[in-house]
C-alpha cells in the first residue's frame, strides 16, 4: 500500500474518531444536565475528552496538508512523465524542443587555438531536470 493511502486510511479513522468524541461530548453534558452525572466525574471526562477531540483536530490538519503536498507532488511527477515521453525517440532536436529542455547555458571565456576562437561549456542547465539538489 503506497504513502497516499495510508495517510488517506489515518485521516478517515481520525475524522471518524473525531465524530465519535463530539457525540461523546455531546452526551457528557446532556447527562450532567440531566443529573447522571457527578461534576467530578464530568469534569475528568470532559478535559480527556477535549484535549483527545484537540489533539485529533491537529492530526487530521496536518494530514490534509501533508496529503495535499504529495498530490501536487505527484502531479508535478505525471507532468514531468509527459515531458520526457515526448522526447524518447527525438531524432532531431527543432527550436521548440530545445527551449523547453534546456533553461540556460554557461559558457566559458573565449579562447583562441590558432585561428579557431572558442568558448568551453561550463555548465547545461535543464528545465526538466534539477541537478542542484
Amino acid at each position: 500500500m503506497g504513502y497516499g493511502y495510508r495517510k488517506i486510511a489515518l485521516l478517515r479513522s481520525t475524522q471518524k474518531r473525531l465524530s465519535e468524541l463530539e457525540r461523546l461530548i455531546q452526551s457528557l453534558y446532556e447527562d450532567k444536565v440531566l443529573g447522571n452525572l457527578p461534576e467530578t466525574v464530568f469534569k475528568e471526562l470532559m478535559i480527556k475528552y477535549a484535549w483527545e477531540y484537540s489533539e485529533k483536530q491537529k492530526t487530521a490538519q496536518q494530514l490534509i496538508k501533508n496529503l495535499s503536498e504529495h498530490q501536487k507532488e505527484e502531479s508535478s511527477i505525471e507532468q514531468y512523465m509527459e515531458k520526457i515521453r515526448r522526447y524518447v525517440s527525438v531524432e532531431t532536436l527543432d527550436r521548440e524542443m530545445l527551449l523547453e529542455l534546456i533553461k540556460y547555458i554557461e559558457i566559458g571565456e573565449r579562447k583562441q587555438l590558432g585561428n579557431q576562437k572558442y568558448r568551453d561549456i561550463v555548465i547545461i542547465h535543464y528545465n526538466l531536470i534539477d541537478i542542484s539538489k
